[in-house]
């Protein structure tokens, strides 16, 4: 594990544990919500793949939205927020799993849609092309 990986993970874990960080932990972004009506109308009831889900503000909506949602992250903490909020708010049923966003342990084709709202930015920019294919191939739509 790089240094960048390494401190990724450090501040993720501390993010999680203490509840403190900048982004939205029930409401999803309006921007998320408009990609996700406007790939509904071209892939209505289709699998969707959750990347950097975090609290799963994200895959509630997709969930919403009649997706199939499986959502990943690679903290754990994270992951168990997202279940105990889709617990506590009785939210549609989402898929939450642990995985790393370079190494995607999905077979090829599994997802119509990816949405990717925090993670790509937290890469290293010379894993940019492993992250790329492997998102490549866990969608449909380029099959």
């Amino acid at each position: 594990m790089t240094s960048a990986e390494w401190a990724n993970r450090q501040y993720f874990r501390e993010a999680y544990t203490t509840g403190v960080h900048g982004w939205g932990v029930l409401e999803p972004s309006p921007y998320a919500v408009e990609f996700l009506r406007h790939v509904r109308k071209q892939v209505p009831g289709g699998t969707l793949l959750d990347l950097g889900c975090g609290e799963g503000r994200h895959a509630f909506a997709a969930a919403q939205l009649a997706f199939r949602v499986t959502a990943v992250d690679y903290e754990a903490r994270a992951l168990r927020r997202a279940r105990e909020i889709g617990a506590k708010s009785r939210a549609p049923r989402v898929e939450f799993r642990q995985a790393n966003a370079l190494r995607l342990p999905f077979p090829p084709a599994t997802f119509d849609v990816v949405l990717d709202y925090g993670c790509l930015h937290h890469q290293l920019k010379s894993d940019w092309p492993r992250y790329k294919s492997g998102l490549l191939r866990v969608l449909t739509v380029l099959r």
